[in-house]
């Protein structure tokens, strides 16, 4: 017994325009927030040395090699996690933008093939999309034109054949 194989292929951009935007904005975001980060240690270790010059140690005291070195340490870790923070608020953007565009694009399909005229099987989204009320409320639409195509079906018919008995009469 073969097992057929689907693939499926995923875009990740399925709106670039939208998608580029939103990580831009991700990325932004981050940018100043790990600006902040950065003066916030730049002040940090400078109060530190006005407190040892407040105290009048000498420039060769410990306590000034121990913030530096300290400082050091800190602007190592910083760097690394920038990177890391970074490179998430890009990804999770992409994901995100992707679980907002995504839903938007199979909408607009699904809407272009309705007006279209041609039959289409109800919209649904994937699990993890985000708008998942979307699918229920036109899915509900749709079926109740459907419903009212049906009635006005069976009125004119119903119609017809009253007109035809009474022409046969």
């Amino acid at each position: 017994m073969k097992f057929k194989v689907i693939e499926r292929r995923q875009i990740l951009l399925v709106n670039p325009k939208f998608q580029l935007r939103f990580i831009g904005y991700m990325t932004v975001g981050s940018f100043f927030s790990l600006l902040v980060f950065y003066f916030s240690d730049i002040y940090f270790f400078y109060s530190l040395m006005q407190h040892g010059k407040d105290f009048n140690l000498p420039p060769d005291h410990i306590y000034f090699h121990l913030i530096a070195q300290q400082q050091g340490l800190m602007h190592n870790i910083f760097w690394v996690s920038r990177l890391v923070i970074f490179a998430f608020f890009i990804l999770s953007g992409l994901y995100l933008s992707h679980r907002i565009a995504g839903p938007l694009y199979n909408l607009t399909r699904h809407l272009k093939k309705l007006a279209q005229g041609e039959q289409v099987r109800r919209l649904s989204f994937r699990r993890r999309d985000f708008f998942q009320e979307i699918p229920m409320a036109l899915n509900d639409y749709v079926d109740s034109l459907h419903q009212l195509e049906v009635r006005e079906d069976h009125d004119n018919k119903h119609h017809e054949s009253d007109e035809a008995d009474r022409i046969a009469s």
